[in-house]
């Protein structure tokens, strides 16, 4: 049974047959059998099926949740009955922004790989609102995010402080800065500022609701690097963190704000489903990693 729950949550997850058969390592025709054993069963269809992929009927749409709570079960069960036998296998599945993607994820999956090998590490890149979805649904079993998307729907574990720096052109007169020392964040209400599109987005809204400024936003841009770009042409100023801005700030200034601010990045799992052996595993990994890379943390 749980076998065909599996070819059935996977093949809506990815809307492909074929993606979910090679992901499960099942043949096409297999998952379309399951699939349709269970439909037959049921007396209902579950998936609807066209030349672009596959999708959820109502039915499917009512029924998904609870197949992921099964399944979340039994793959509990699989690995604690794994640890006890002293066998750490199985797959374990993260969801994580780009910034940490890029800066913590390779250096830290080796360090996990290293010391459990058994396991799999499957990542799914995107934004925080993606992130949190993917938990909620059960499509990650933990996933990297900051403390201006957590809510009461998820356990927000917090890990780091991450400064939010402004980020200014090499061109911009130093005194216009206190000499470059920092960049008095009232100055967002008047200089013109480059908003990021989705990205950083909510970090930066967080920090202007709590301190009550309305930015003076001059262009709202997609993608980092873009806001990156205008700052280096003098076009506006920026606000990005500060785990970002160590893979790129060549021809920019970066000013601490007066006062500092942080966004906190942590982990998060789900309170729809029992968390994993594997993702405790991960996440006691994680603490140590981090305690040997950052002087300062919060766990």
């Amino acid at each position: 049974m749980s076998s065909r729950y599996r070819a059935f949550v996977r093949a809506a997850e990815l809307q492909s047959l074929t993606k979910a058969a090679d992901e499960l390592h099942y043949t096409q025709s297999n998952i379309s059998q399951a699939i349709q054993s269970l439909e037959k069963e049921y007396g209902f269809q579950l998936l609807i099926r066209n030349k672009g992929g596959v999708y959820l009927t109502e039915n499917g749409k009512l029924l998904i949740d609870t197949m992921r709570s099964i399944l979340n079960l039994e793959d509990k069960l699989s690995q604690t009955v794994s640890r006890i036998n002293g066998a750490l296998e199985g797959v374990l599945r993260i969801g994580s922004f780009s910034s940490v993607s890029c800066q913590w994820l390779p250096d830290l999956i080796l360090y996990f790989e290293e010391h459990y090998p058994g396991i799999e590490i499957r990542l799914l890149n995107g934004e925080y609102h993606e992130i949190m979805s993917w938990l909620q649904d059960g499509k990650v079993d933990c996933g990297f995010i900051t403390d201006s998307v957590a809510h009461e729907n998820i356990r927000f574990i917090p890990l780091i402080r991450d400064e939010m720096l402004a980020v200014v052109s090499e061109s911009l007169p130093l005194d216009a800065c206190k000499k470059a020392f920092s960049y008095e964040i009232q100055r967002f209400g008047t200089d013109p500022f480059i908003y990021p599109y989705k990205s950083h987005s909510d970090d930066v809204r967080f920090i202007f609701e709590q301190n009550q400024i309305q930015p003076n936003v001059r262009f709202e841009v997609k993608g980092d690097e873009a806001i990156m770009a205008m700052v280096r042409k003098n076009l506006g100023v920026g606000l990005l963190p500060r785990l970002y801005l160590d893979m790129e700030c060549s021809q920019v200034r970066l000013l601490p704000l007066a006062p500092r601010q942080y966004r906190i990045i942590g982990t998060a799992v789900s309170n729809r489903f029992h968390m994993l052996p594997l993702t405790r595993l991960f996440l006691d990994c994680l603490k140590v990693w981090l305690s040997e890379h950052y002087t300062e943390t919060l766990f």
